[in-house]
């Protein structure tokens, strides 16, 4: 079975399992030093997403600092980009949400999932 690193609860595996992949966590830890501007948990699951083994990076972000450190992932391998609503109620939140998981439903089928 393929592999899919994911960083978000916000990205359920049942999805990423129905298309034939098995979700896999980043095995972060923490970081020794901070940058200006990121939080601890940003700065860790990107350096974790660069030395952790899959073959698709699935990154979703529900914070200005996971984004920010999104845009600094590793190109070595194809990546998704998940955006992930900040607010959740209502139903323009849920139409996004729902759009999302079928956008990452078409980038596993296109990366040898089903």
């Amino acid at each position: 079975m393929l592999t899919a690193l994911v960083n978000s609860p916000f990205l359920p595996p049942e999805w990423l399992t129905a298309h034939g992949f098995s979700p896999r966590p980043p095995a972060a830890t923490p970081p020794t030093a901070i940058g200006e501007g990121r939080c601890a948990l940003a700065q860790a699951m990107r350096a974790a997403a660069a030395t952790t083994p899959a073959d698709v990076l699935v990154w979703a972000s529900a914070c200005d600092q996971l984004r920010r450190a999104g845009d600094e992932l590793p190109s070595d391998r194809p990546t998704f980009r998940c955006h992930v609503p900040v607010v959740w109620q209502g139903p323009a939140a849920f139409a996004c949400y729902a759009d999302e998981l079928h956008r990452l439903g078409r980038f596993l089928v296109a990366h040898g999932g089903k």
